[in-house]
C-alpha cells in the first residue's frame, strides 16, 4: 500500500466477501447522517449530540478528501489530527444492511502513534464486522510499507461501552487503565494500546480490578492528598497532611480509602463524638466517578458509625456545589435547617 494506491480492503472472512472498506466521501453524507440518529452512536462516541446533517457534510464532504490527501502529502497536523482518516464499512447485496454499515478511522496523536475509533449501524452488528474492520486497519496501520508507519496504536471509549470493549479485545488491544476524556464533561474512559510486533487477534478477557475498600494505611498518605486535591477537597488554610495525622491519632478505624490496581482511587474520613457522626473527605478520582463507588464508601462509613451506635450522620457540603448535593439526597441525606459557625483553635500555616 501506498499513498497514491486506491483503497479498496476486503474484510476476509465476513459474509463470503461481500464487505469491504473504502474511503468516506461525500456520497456517504445522507447514510452517515441517517446511522449516526442511533443513540448508542451519539452516547458512545465523540460525535456531536445532537448529529445535525451539517455536520455529516462537514465530516463526509470536507475534512474526509482532506485527510486523505494529506495522508498522501505527509501533513499530519491538519484533519489527521482533528476528525481523523475514516473508512466506510460497506455492504453487498443480501446483507441485513446494503451500503455505508458504519465507520472506522485512524487519527494522527504524534510520530508513529495513532488512535482508532469506530461505529456501526444497528441493523449491521452481530456480523464480526467491526472485529474483522479493526483487524484489517490495524494490518495497513503497522505495514511497514503503508504511509501510516505506526509503532502503537491507542483504543479509548467510555467505560461501560462493551461491545467496544469486546472488538478492542478481540482484535489484540491490551488494557492499560482508565482516564478522563479532555472535555468539559470529564467523562471515565476506558484505555487499551496494541504495539508494533505484537499480534492481531484475540486475547484473554481484560482483568479490571474493581475497587476494594479498605482502612487507610500510612503509605497511602501521599495518594490520598493528591486524590483530594484532584478533586478540589483542600484549601489554603487546612493543611491535608496535618488533617490525616490528626485522624490518625482519633478513631483512625474510621478512614477508608478505596483502591484499584494499587491506586487509590476514594476516600472517605469520619468520626462519631458519642452524639453524631461526621463524614469528610468523601473523594473519587475523576475516572471512577458514576460508577458507584461513592455509595460504596458512604455505606461502608455509614455501617461503621452505626456499629459504634452512632444514631445520626452528618457532613457539609459547599453551598454552591449542587452536584454534591443531588449525590447525597439520592443516598436520603437531608439538608438541616442550621447555620455552621467554626473557629480555629491551631492555625496551619
Amino acid at each position: 500500500m501506498t499513498p497514491s494506491d486506491p483503497i479498496f480492503l476486503p474484510l476476509a472472512g465476513v459474509a463470503a466477501g461481500s464487505a469491504w472498506l473504502s474511503p468516506i466521501t461525500a456520497d456517504d453524507v445522507a447514510a452517515v447522517f441517517q446511522i449516526c440518529q442511533d443513540p448508542d452512536i451519539q452516547r458512545w462516541t465523540t460525535l456531536p449530540s445532537p448529529y445535525q446533517r451539517s455536520d455529516a457534510l462537514s465530516f463526509a464532504a470536507d475534512s474526509q478528501p482532506q485527510a486523505w490527501a494529506d495522508l498522501a502529502a505527509g501533513r499530519w497536523d491538519g484533519p489527521l489530527a482533528s476528525v481523523g482518516l475514516s473508512w466506510g464499512i460497506r455492504l453487498g447485496p443480501g446483507l441485513p444492511k446494503d451500503g455505508l454499515a458504519g465507520v472506522i478511522g485512524l487519527k494522527w496523536r504524534r510520530s508513529g502513534v495513532w488512535e482508532i475509533g469506530w461505529w456501526l449501524d444497528p441493523a449491521a452488528r452481530g456480523l464480526g464486522l467491526m472485529t474483522a474492520a479493526a483487524q484489517t486497519v490495524l494490518r495497513i496501520a503497522f505495514g511497514p510499507a503503508g504511509p501510516f508507519q505506526a509503532s502503537q496504536i491507542l483504543w479509548r471509549t467510555g467505560v461501560g461501552n462493551q461491545a467496544s470493549r469486546a472488538v478492542a479485545e478481540r482484535s489484540g488491544f491490551h488494557y492499560v487503565g482508565r482516564e478522563v476524556s479532555a472535555g468539559a464533561d470529564g467523562v471515565p474512559l476506558w484505555r487499551a494500546e496494541l504495539k508494533a510486533g505484537q499480534p492481531i487477534g484475540p486475547v484473554d478477557p481484560w482483568t479490571m480490578a474493581e475497587p476494594q475498600i479498605r482502612a487507610f494505611e500510612p503509605a497511602d498518605g501521599a495518594a490520598v492528598v493528591e486524590l483530594w486535591r484532584a478533586c478540589g477537597l483542600t484549601r489554603p488554610w487546612n493543611d491535608p497532611h496535618r488533617d490525616i495525622a490528626r485522624k490518625l491519632r482519633v478513631q483512625p478505624e474510621l478512614f477508608l480509602v478505596a483502591l484499584a490496581d494499587d491506586q487509590v482511587v476514594g476516600s472517605a474520613m469520619a468520626g462519631y463524638d458519642g452524639h453524631r457522626g461526621w463524614i469528610h473527605y468523601l473523594a473519587v478520582a475523576p475516572a471512577w466517578r458514576h460508577q458507584g463507588l461513592g455509595g460504596s464508601l458512604m455505606a461502608r462509613v455509614e455501617s461503621l458509625l452505626e456499629a459504634l451506635g452512632c444514631p445520626k450522620a452528618q457532613l457539609m457540603v459547599r453551598a454552591d456545589n449542587a452536584p454534591v448535593q443531588a449525590f447525597y439526597t439520592a443516598l436520603g441525606y437531608e439538608p438541616s435547617p442550621v447555620v455552621t459557625l467554626g473557629r480555629r483553635l491551631i492555625q496551619d500555616d
